[in-house]
């Protein structure tokens, strides 16, 4: 499963009087991960280089990455090999130099780059990207504290679901989006718990974020 960045991370490392900071921001896209990037520089603006990788939308097909002036693939391929086994999107992750003055060699290079991107992610937190289906679901206002228990039940047994709005005329109308491989049994549960009384009017899959 693909996972988003829901809190921003930063960590730093220092490898033979050069530091490392790493930091991860989720973004949109990539004009917003390039533009995380120019604040970076314009923030550090007197730091060497300033190498980065980001992966985009919900399949990680988007995706790009810098050395900065390192030797290549000594900077920004690791960072990007973070994310990618990371199952990590929507999410940029740079890295900051500040050279020290000793040559570290493109496998120390590596190293240090990777340790401080894993830095940054260790400190980040993240949710799983999920498929849902939105569904209204109508009922009478008697049962509202039913449906209620009856979602909080099932989010307790590991299915991802979330109560997105609710609406009161006639009767009750709560706009519910529920994990896709949970839909089936979610529909039939409140259904036998109602005794046929609700209305369920399934609308477009959609995406929805499970914390880990």
């Amino acid at each position: 499963m693909k996972k988003v960045t829901i809190k921003d991370g930063e960590g730093q490392i220092t490898e033979k009087k050069s530091r490392f900071i790493g930091e991860i921001k989720k973004v949109s896209g990539p004009e917003e991960a390039m533009a995380f990037v120019e604040a970076a520089k314009k923030k550090y603006f007197d730091a060497k280089h300033h190498c980065f990788a980001y992966v985009c939308g919900p399949d990680g097909k988007q995706e790009r990455y810098s050395d900065d002036g390192e030797p290549s693939g000594t900077a920004g391929q690791p960072l990007l090999t973070l994310l990618k086994t990371g199952d990590i999107t929507d999410s940029v992750l740079i890295v900051t130099r500040y050279f020290g003055g000793v040559l570290l060699g493109p496998g120390g290079l590596a190293r240090a780059y990777s340790a401080a991107g894993e830095a940054a992610i260790n400190s980040a937190e993240f949710a799983g990207l999920a498929t849902g289906i939105e569904a209204v679901v109508s009922f009478p206002f008697k049962d509202e504290s039913t449906v209620r228990r009856l979602c909080a039940n099932l989010t307790e047994c590991g299915a991802a679901l979330e109560i997105r709005n609710v609406e009161y005329s006639d009767e009750c109308s709560m706009n519910i989006v529920c994990q896709k491989e949970f839909y089936e049994a979610f529909v039939k549960k409140v259904t036998d718990t109602l005794a046929g009384c609700v209305t369920v009017d399934k609308k477009d899959e959609t995406t929805m974020l499970i914390k880990e």
